[in-house]
């Protein structure tokens, strides 16, 4: 490894456990693994890993980083995509019909006869 490298690791591993509880969003892909294998070897620190699965997801890479919760014992949750869009999207039209009533109250105030 050479100086720089291990100077940029020992950066990371800084600000990891600054943070204290990580959590790592795991693609399977080379940066999101990287990242992951770093956090769960860093000691004092709480890692949760986890891995959302879409049909936009190669099934190839939801396999690897599942080898890899099995291989250095990480604490993987595995996402549906379709179901946390579903989450997000339901979140988004309560804010909207939040705003609105809010709007709505500011704008037509109930008058009550005494």
């Amino acid at each position: 490894m050479t100086e720089d490298a291990h100077q940029y690791i020992t950066a990371i591993r800084a600000l990891l456990v600054d943070m204290g509880e990580v959590s790592v969003a795991v693609s399977g892909g080379i940066d999101s693994v990287t990242l992951a294998l770093l956090a769960s070897q860093t000691p004092n620190i709480s890692v949760q890993m986890y891995h959302a699965v879409s049909p936009a997801v190669p099934a190839q890479a939801t396999e690897r980083v599942k080898q890899l919760a099995r291989d250095y014992t990480w604490d993987l949750k595995i996402l549906d995509a379709q179901e946390l869009l579903m989450r997000i999207i339901y979140l988004i039209l309560l804010t909207v019909v939040f705003i609105v009533k809010r709007i709505y109250i500011t704008l037509y105030p109930i008058r009550l006869k005494a």
